[in-house]
């Protein structure tokens, strides 16, 4: 993302980046009432998928009658959501609530931030964590 502060439509040359951040993408961290739904629908997600995919590798692992090439397939697949689960979820679920942006600043000695000493064309990233 590159911003021009020769842009004649929106007069951003007084913004420090974190303004700049805001009136363009917004707050950085969504409002509990849309956290909170996006949550409960993870948590259910979750639960069911451990628990059903937990039942079907015990299912398939207890009968004898069921070691099968299919079962086997099965066995696998459930192994695999399983991973899925608990690998791409738990991580995935961060992210939704941490916006990061970087912004690579043109002239910066129009862009003036308390917070960074800005060099030509650095790149600054900024975190909510």
């Amino acid at each position: 993302m590159s911003i021009d502060f020769n842009d004649t439509d929106d007069n951003y040359e007084n913004l420090t980046v974190e303004e700049y951040l805001l009136s363009v993408r917004g707050p950085r961290r969504l409002p509990l009432n849309v956290v909170l739904p996006i949550t409960i629908v993870y948590v259910m997600i979750f639960v069911t998928g451990v628990v059903g995919n937990v039942a079907v590798c015990v299912v398939i692992i207890r009968n004898v009658s069921l070691h099968t090439a299919t079962n086997y397939y099965l066995f696998s697949l459930a192994v695999s959501d399983l991973t899925l689960l608990l690998l791409v979820i738990s991580t995935d679920r961060r992210s939704d609530l941490t916006v990061v942006e970087t912004v690579r600043i043109e002239k910066p000695s129009q862009c003036i931030s308390s917070n960074a000493a800005m060099t030509d064309t650095q790149t600054i990233v900024i975190s909510s964590k």
